[in-house]
C-alpha cells in the first residue's frame, strides 16, 4: 500500500473557511469505513465523512464532495464508496426531508403562515381524528357515540304532531318482518301537485335545512326531516355524489326495472315499469325473493368494477355516514336492537360484509334521470325497519319532486340534498313529477325485513326451523300476532329522546366524530 500523507490542522481548517465560503452546507455523521470495505490507517479505524445536507439518498458521484479528517481516502475506496450503501443507511438514520430556512417560510401576514406550536396542534390534531375515525370503522354501528355537533342541531327540532296518525294503526305483517302490503305499487295514477290538492292533502313546506320531525298521537317519532349537516363542505359532497352517479349512469348495463334479476341490455317492453319509468340498481345484503340464505344481491358481471367504485366513493359513503347517524339519534332504542342483530349475522358467516360504515344492508341508486315513484310500499323492508331517503339532482322543489305520504295524508317539499328518515314498509309514499328539463336522482338505504327474520329462526328459514327445532318454531309462531305491539316499542317518545340515548349510547360512547 502506499504511503498516505497526514492532513494537518492548518489545511483542514483552510478546507472548511473555502467550504464555508462556497455556502455548502454539510452535517458530520461518524461512518464505520471498516464496515464499508475500506483501507484504513493503521493509527485510526474511524473517521467522519462529510454528508451534503441537502440529501441522503445516496453518495455524490462526485468523490471530492467528500472530506475527510484524520485519513485521505484512496482512489480505489472512494470507487468501492460510490458503489456501497448510503453511509447514513447504515448508520440507520432515517431519511428525513431538509431543515426549512427561516427566509423560506410565509411572513406572518400571509394567509399561510403558521407558527410552530399551531403546525404542532394541527399535527396531533389529525392523528387524533384518524384515530377516532379508525375506531368507529372498526366498531360499526354498535359502536355509535353521539356528538356533541349532533346534539347541539337536532336540541330543538320543529315538532309537527300528527293528529290523524297512530303508529298502532300502521300494522305490519305477522312477525313485523315485512310489510302487510302484498302489491308493491298499489296504483298507477301520478300524483301531481295538482292531484294532491284536490285529494286535500296537507303541504308541508320545507327548506331542506331545518329539521323537522312528525309525531304520532302517542308523541312517538314517526318520521323526520332531517334536512344537512350545518357544513360549509357539504354542498361540495352533494356535488361529488351527484357527479359520480352521473357518470356511472354512462357506464351501467341497466336491468329490466320490474325483473331486476334479470339483466338487459335494453328495457323488457313486455314488462311493466315498476315504480316508475326511471332507471335503479340495488346494492348489499339482502334475503328474499326466492334466496334461501342470507347474501349480496346479483349484480351484471360487467356491473361489478362500476359500481365497486361507487359505493366506494368518499362522498357517497359520507351521505351513507350522515343518514346513520341520525338514524341513531331519532331511532336509538330502534338503531341499537337492529344492530346487535345484524351483528350476530356478520359475526356468524364472516363473508357478509357491511356495504358502507352504517347499519342499513342494503342500497339503491335511483339513476333517473327523472325519479318519480308511483304510489307504492317497500313490501320487503322490515316492518318497523327505517329507510333513509337522500334527494339529489337540479330541479324546483316548490313545484315538484315532493314525498308524499299517502297513509298520513301528506306532501312535503323535498329539496336536493336533503335526507329524510321514515318507516317506508307501513307508510305509503310516491313521488310528485318534475319539469322535462330537469333532473332527480335519489339514494336510498333500507333494511330487508329477511334478515332478522333469519337471525330469529335460529339462522335458518322458517320451514327449516319448522323441522330442526320445532320447540323453538312454536314459540316464534305463538308471539307472530303481538309481534307488531312490540316492534311499535322500538320507536322512541319525542320528550324521552335524551334518556333513550343514555340507555343504548352509554357514556363512554358519547364522542363520535363524522
Amino acid at each position: 500500500m502506499p504511503a498516505t500523507r497526514r492532513v494537518t490542522r492548518s489545511q483542514t481548517q483552510a478546507r472548511r473557511e473555502n467550504a464555508k465560503n462556497d455556502e455548502i452546507h454539510t452535517i458530520r455523521v461518524p461512518v464505520d469505513l471498516a464496515d464499508l470495505g475500506s483501507v484504513l490507517m493503521p493509527d485510526n479505524s474511524h473517521s467522519h465523512v462529510d454528508v451534503p445536507e441537502d440529501g441522503y439518498s445516496g453518495l455524490p458521484a462526485d468523490a471530492t464532495a467528500f472530506r475527510t479528517t484524520g485519513n485521505t481516502l484512496l482512489p480505489d475506496v472512494t470507487a468501492a464508496l460510490l458503489n456501497t450503501v448510503n453511509p447514513c443507511q447504515r448508520r440507520k438514520i432515517p431519511d428525513v426531508a431538509p431543515r426549512r430556512k427561516p427566509y423560506d417560510r410565509p411572513p406572518k401576514g400571509d394567509p399561510n403562515h403558521r407558527s410552530r406550536s399551531q403546525q404542532r396542534n394541527s399535527m396531533r390534531n389529525a392523528i387524533r381524528l384518524a384515530e377516532k375515525k379508525a375506531s368507529e370503522e372498526s366498531a360499526g354501528p354498535t359502536g355509535y357515540r353521539v356528538s356533541s355537533q349532533a346534539s347541539i342541531k337536532f336540541s330543538k327540532p320543529v315538532v309537527i304532531p300528527l293528529t290523524n296518525a297512530d303508529a298502532s294503526d300502521l300494522k305490519a305483517s305477522e312477525g313485523a318482518y315485512q310489510s302487510k302490503s302484498i302489491k308493491t305499487v298499489t296504483d298507477t295514477t301520478i300524483l301531481t301537485v295538482e292531484e294532491c290538492h284536490r285529494r286535500r292533502y296537507l303541504e308541508v313546506g320545507w327548506n331542506g335545512r331545518d329539521t323537522v320531525v312528525m309525531v304520532d298521537q302517542q308523541s312517538r317519532v314517526l318520521a323526520v326531516l332531517v334536512g344537512r349537516p350545518d357544513d360549509p363542505g357539504w354542498e361540495n359532497t352533494l356535488k361529488e355524489a351527484t357527479k359520480a352517479m352521473r357518470e356511472a349512469m354512462d357506464k351501467l348495463i341497466f336491468p329490466c326495472n320490474k325483473c331486476q334479476t334479470i339483466p338487459h341490455d335494453k328495457r323488457c317492453k313486455d314488462c311493466k315499469k315498476g315504480r316508475g319509468d326511471y332507471q335503479a340498481i340495488s346494492v348489499g345484503l339482502s334475503l328474499g325473493n326466492g334466496t334461501l340464505v342470507p347474501g349480496m344481491l346479483k349484480q351484471d358481471p360487467r356491473n361489478l368494477a362500476i359500481l365497486l367504485e361507487l359505493v366506494s366513493n368518499k362522498h357517497v359513503r359520507r351521505l351513507a355516514g350522515f343518514a346513520n347517524s341520525c338514524l341513531a339519534f331519532y331511532f336509538p332504542k330502534l338503531y341499537r336492537e337492529l344492530a346487535e342483530m345484524l351483528d350476530k349475522l356478520y359475526d356468524r358467516d364472516p363473508s357478509l360484509q357491511r356495504l358502507f360504515p352504517s347499519l342499513f344492508p342494503g342500497a339503491t341508486f335511483n339513476f333517473g334521470p327523472q325519479t318519480v315513484t308511483l304510489p307504492h310500499f317497500d313490501s320487503k323492508n322490515k316492518g318497523n325497519g327505517i329507510v333513509s331517503l337522500c334527494s339529489l339532482g337540479d330541479f324546483d322543489h316548490l313545484k315538484g319532486g315532493h314525498v308524499v305520504f299517502l297513509t298520513l295524508r301528506l306532501f312535503i317539499q323535498f329539496p336536493s340534498g336533503s335526507t329524510i328518515l321514515f318507516p317506508s314498509a307501513i307508510i305509503e309514499h310516491a313521488n310528485t313529477p318534475i319539469k322535462p328539463e330537469e333532473t332527480r336522482m335519489s339514494f336510498t338505504q333500507w333494511m330487508a325485513g329477511g334478515l332478522f327474520r333469519w337471525v330469529d329462526y335460529g339462522f335458518q328459514l322458517m320451514g327449516d326451523c319448522e323441522k330442526r327445532n320445532p320447540t323453538l318454531y312454536k314459540q316464534l309462531q305463538m308471539g307472530r300476532k303481538t309481534a307488531w305491539d312490540r316492534a311499535l316499542q322500538s320507536f322512541s317518545v319525542y320528550n324521552e329522546l335524551q334518556k333513550d340515548h343514555a340507555r343504548c349510547f352509554p357514556p363512554k360512547h358519547q364522542e363520535y366524530v363524522e
